[in-house]
Order: structure tokens, then sequence, then C-alpha cells
């Protein structure tokens, strides 16, 4: 992948990190696929690796059906959290160079082992998760509201500006009805 789309990765890491000029990545390469474009988030999180931050974990963004229709998104996707996102309790997250910050009260899992599909059911679910945290997610962004390929919010999902700051305590997963 880093190979094959090298000029692309370049061009994704200045604009998300180095507050490059604002694009989608369909204007670089025209014919991505939605699975193409899991493996350059997987390239871009390698190359943040390499550079010293640290893979934590994954979040789900675009799941709820009114955030697909207000956000007019496609669906579900997955992106990388970072710890270079991570933000302890009370500390105070810089958003001055922002324009739009939108704030969101989240649920942070904390799972005990991975778990991979298909046939993964609810118990499976339940058994491998180690608890619960309370969390909220900052998105912030340099003010273009565009409207971006899913291809790009895949790509880009939490690796732009906010971050996301976990609380607790550790809560169990059984008995908490997340509704």
């Amino acid at each position: 992948m880093e190979n094959t789309y090298k000029a692309v990765l370049d061009w994704l890491e200045a604009q998300i990190f180095d507050g490059g000029p604002a694009g989608d990545v369909l204007e670089k390469a025209p014919g991505l696929s939605v699975v193409d474009a899991y493996r350059l988030r997987d390239a871009l999180m390698q190359r943040r690796v390499v550079k010293g931050d640290r893979h934590i974990g994954y979040k789900v963004a675009g799941a709820s059906r009114a955030i697909q229709v207000t956000e007019h998104v496609e669906g579900p996707i997955v992106g990388c959290l970072m710890q270079s996102g991570l933000y302890a309790e009370n500390t105070p997250i810089a958003l001055g160079s922002y324009k739009r910050v939108i704030v969101e009260s989240e649920v942070a899992v904390l799972l005990k082992h991975d778990l991979a599909g298909p046939g993964v059911g609810m118990t499976d679910v339940l058994l491998a998760t180690a608890g619960l945290f309370p969390a909220i997610e900052v998105v912030a962004s340099r003010g273009e509201r565009v409207k971006r390929s899913q291809q790009m919010r895949i790509i880009g999902s939490k690796f732009t500006g906010g971050g996301i700051m976990v609380g607790g305590p550790l809560s169990p997963p059984h008995g908490i009805d997340l509704r």
C-alpha cells in the first residue's frame, strides 16, 4: 500500500497532520475503493507509529441513522484512535486554531481481547468487554464544511483535530442499559 499510494499518503499526511490544503482523497485517487481507504488509513496510522505516536484503539462514527441523515453520510465507519489524541480528565484541549468544534458524549469500551467476524454476537461482545468508561469526543476542523467522500471520512476519522477524553471509573458491562 505504501508503495502504490506513496504520493497520496504524502498528500494526506500533509493535509491531515500539517494543516495542508483541504481536499478529498478521490481528487488524488479517483478509483479508490472503500477497502483501499481502510488500507490507507492503516498506512497513515503506521506512519504515525514510526514517528512515535501509539495506536490505542478504534472509534465508530456515523453509526446512528440520525447522524447519517444530518451529516449526509453513507453509513458507519471505523477510525483510528492515537495516543496523541487522548487527553486525561481535566486536561485542557487547545482549540484556538480551529473554526468548527463539536463536542459529543460517548461511551469508551475497553476490550479484553479482539473480536473478529463474521458471526460475532452480543454474547461474544459482552465476554470480550472488560468495562465501559464515560468519554467526551471533541471534533475540530479548520472550518471547511465540504462534503467528504466515504473514503475520505474513513481515512481522516480521528486523525483530524480535537481528541477524546476518557473518564472514570471503569464500569462492568453487565447490567448497564446504554440506551
